[in-house]
């Protein structure tokens, strides 16, 4: 009887191990998943990612701009790279380029996302009409 008892105890304490493991291992796959989440939710914005397309501006270019979530960039038009730094005032896209000493330059465009595609647009100086700058895809 006592073997009999002790071997219960056995099968009992490892379906109880094995089924905290399991547990265990369900719920850090569930945090994972909850925290590339979060970073998404973070993304008011609609901005996070990689887009590309064409910018005309004296001739037609090629651009590719990623917005990662800690509002860091990078940009790429004519084979040559820029970082920047991105923030968002309302409808306004900011994009903060470094300079050299200290110095830094900044861009404003109205901009609006709509499915997988961002306009970006600035105010014509003579006419005080908003034109189309240039259209991203999402990639």
């Amino acid at each position: 009887m006592k073997k009999s008892l002790s071997s219960v105890f056995v099968k009992f304490t490892m379906f109880f191990m094995l089924l905290t493991c399991t547990t265990f291992a369900f719920t850090a796959c569930g945090d994972d998943e909850d925290d590339n989440l979060g970073s998404a939710e973070q993304d008011k914005t609609g901005l996070v990612g990689v887009w590309k397309g064409t910018v005309e501006d004296e001739g037609t270019y090629m651009l590719t701009m990623c917005f990662n979530a800690d509002y860091t960039g990078w940009d790429t038009c004519e084979n040559e790279m820029e970082t920047f730094t991105w923030y968002t005032d309302g409808d306004t896209l900011v994009f903060v380029y470094p300079e050299d000493e200290g110095e830094y330059d900044t861009d404003e465009y109205i901009y609006k996302v709509a499915g997988n595609k961002l306009y970006l647009y600035e105010y014509d100086d003579q006419t005080g009409e908003k034109e189309l700058v240039c259209l991203l895809t999402r990639q």
